[in-house]
């Protein structure tokens, strides 16, 4: 009985770890739905010219997580910080404000700089998803030793 519950609280430990670690994942999830957005505006900018009710019927069907297309209005989850949000704010109030050239030249403004974003976050979250599983394993093997 004594092995089960050290068993138990060693599997319920990594497990806190490990969903730490995917939070941490998911706003780069979110970053990389951005890009992936943003591409497929300035592709649909390139060939079909859409207007901004279209680009949200269409953008509906791409699957995305983080991105939502309600009542014809695109918006970004809670689950983003308010940085990133409020970026993705300013690119949306911008698009259909200016001529296809210039609609262009925003989406590879835009896609710089949450390009850049995503490469510091990732840079950042590696080291952190490195630590939640460190201290996890450390903190089953210690509770383990502990009750052994």
């Amino acid at each position: 009985m004594r092995y089960v519950f050290i068993v138990a609280v060693s599997v319920a430990i990594l497990l806190i770890g490990y969903s730490q670690a995917s939070k941490v994942r998911s706003v780069s999830k979110a970053l990389e739905e951005i890009i992936k957005f943003i591409n497929f505006y300035d592709t649909q900018l390139n060939y079909r010219k859409p207007d901004y009710e279209e680009l949200c019927d269409q953008g509906e069907g791409m699957g995305l997580q983080f991105i939502s297309f309600d009542n014809k209005s695109i918006a970004l989850s809670d689950a983003v910080n308010e940085e990133i949000g409020s970026v993705f704010r300013e690119f949306i109030n911008q698009i259909g404000t200016t001529d296809t050239y210039g609609q262009t030249s925003l989406c590879k403004e835009y896609l710089e700089r949450f390009s850049r974003m995503l490469s510091e976050r990732k840079a950042c979250e590696n080291n952190k998803i490195k630590v939640n599983i460190a201290v996890s394993i450390l903190g089953a093997v210690g509770v383990f030793i502990t009750f052994v």
